[in-house]
């Protein structure tokens, strides 16, 4: 059922084909997974099982590639499902059974015509007979956009107070035997709030989206120098894209360069500026990942659920090791490595390797297969997931990695 760029048919007409095949005795799974016996289905293995199910429905409608030739027609607003015949053991008319269920659909269509303004296109399937609406999962993922959104307001208010807290116990006493000095000391002293300047970070949100324009031109240029290096697309392709992001890993050390360069007053300014940097960034996050997942609510849900620990913990520090934790977990929920790390978990869990060496040595494979797939799908079909990944999701990344290494 899942479409191009995780659109999906309306419910109306899911609904209608799995009564069909109820009312032939046509055994229905969905995403290759019986629903869980009515004995275990409001119990723990019940539970297991519909959440197994859901987590499939969500990954496919994540990775915005269409489960079938019917998820091109989504995109022309024309509703369409695969149904696809499995071998069974059991015994009857298989072929005439399943032509009196897709008989049974084409005459329902007309039926449905009416209703269809009425029903879903947001939601998500546990099993056959269940679904989540709209109205269920996205208050979850609205707390979780609200994370990043009351740490943006926090820094706003941190960078913005006037107060200085020293000697506020203190009460303040007029007398006249108390030197001046001492009257001084005893008062709240308050200080002017720092001036906020947004010249000291446009630049790097400049540098890091002009990084990610440049990103999604690349595969175009990586493939006409292919020749060159005797390599095929693919190679030439994936290997460009990997070395420009490991290139782009070094921006930071280029923005030390030029504080380090500036004058002592624009110094002072560029270096205190890490807070309003991050500050604009989880804004940013939580835009990008709202809009995101009206559009496609399994991507937005998942990448959202990995970004926000590290992009909420992430600040420049001056010791070594706390550094490089931070370092190691903002690299963790990068583009690339959450590529990678998906294909290990799928290689893991659905093939079922158990080979250390031939686990990696495949999830590096298919990761590649799918870096240039997604490429090819953009240009082709028009999927969003390498657009969105190379214009949005990787500068954003950019901005928090360029956070990281600035002076505390």
């Amino acid at each position: 059922m899942e479409g191009l760029n995780g659109l999906l048919p309306n419910l109306d007409l899911i609904n209608l084909a799995i009564r069909l095949c109820r009312k032939e005795r046509v055994p229905v799974t969905l995403q290759n997974r019986h629903d869980p016996n009515n004995y275990y289905a409001e119990k723990l293995e019940g539970f297991q099982e519909s959440a197994k199910t859901m987590l499939l429905n969500m990954a496919n409608q994540a990775s915005g590639k269409p489960t079938g030739n019917h998820g091109l027609f989504h995109t022309y607003h024309i509703e369409a499902i695969t149904l696809k015949g499995m071998e069974s053991n059991a015994k009857g008319n298989g072929y005439l059974k399943l032509g009196r269920v897709l008989e049974g659909v084409f005459r329902s269509l007309n039926n449905l015509l009416e209703r269809f303004h009425q029903s879903f296109f947001f939601y998500l399937l546990p099993a056959t007979d269940r679904y989540v609406s709209i109205g269920l999962y996205m208050p979850p993922f609205g707390l979780l956009v609200l994370v990043p959104a009351l740490q943006a307001i926090a820094l706003w208010i941190t960078m913005t107070t006037v107060s200085d807290d020293e000697n506020v116990g203190d009460k303040v006493e007029k007398k006249t035997e108390v030197s001046t000095d001492k009257k001084e000391d005893k008062k709240t002293r308050k200080r002017e709030a720092p001036k906020i300047t947004f010249s000291a970070v446009i630049p790097t949100i400049l540098v890091s989206h002009f990084t990610g324009l440049l990103l999604f031109w690349s595969p175009e240029t990586c493939a006409r120098w292919a020749h060159v290096f005797s390599l095929v697309t693919m190679e030439a392709v994936t290997t460009g894209l990997l070395a420009y992001f490991i290139g782009a890993t070094f921006l930071p050390y280029l923005t030390r360069r030029s504080i380090s360069r500036a004058e002592p007053e624009a110094k002072d300014e560029l270096l205190a500026s890490w807070p309003l940097l991050k500050c604009l960034g989880l804004i940013w996050h939580g835009v990008l990942m709202g809009g995101l997942a009206m559009m496609n609510f399994s991507l937005g849900y998942l990448l959202t659920l990995v970004t926000v620990p590290v992009y909420c913990c992430v600040k420049p520090t001056n010791r070594r090791i706390h550094r490089l934790i931070q370092a190691v977990l903002v690299l963790l929920v990068s583009p690339m490595s959450l590529l990678f790390i998906l294909m290990l978990f799928y290689h893991t869990t659905v093939l079922e390797s158990t080979d250390v060496w031939t686990l990696l040595t495949d999830a590096v494979y298919t990761s590649r297969s799918a870096l240039f797939d997604s490429v090819v799908n953009s240009y082709i079909h028009g999927n969003w997931t390498y657009p969105l990944a190379a214009l949005l999701i990787f500068p954003n990344w950019l901005m928090f990695w360029s956070v990281l290494w600035q002076n505390p």
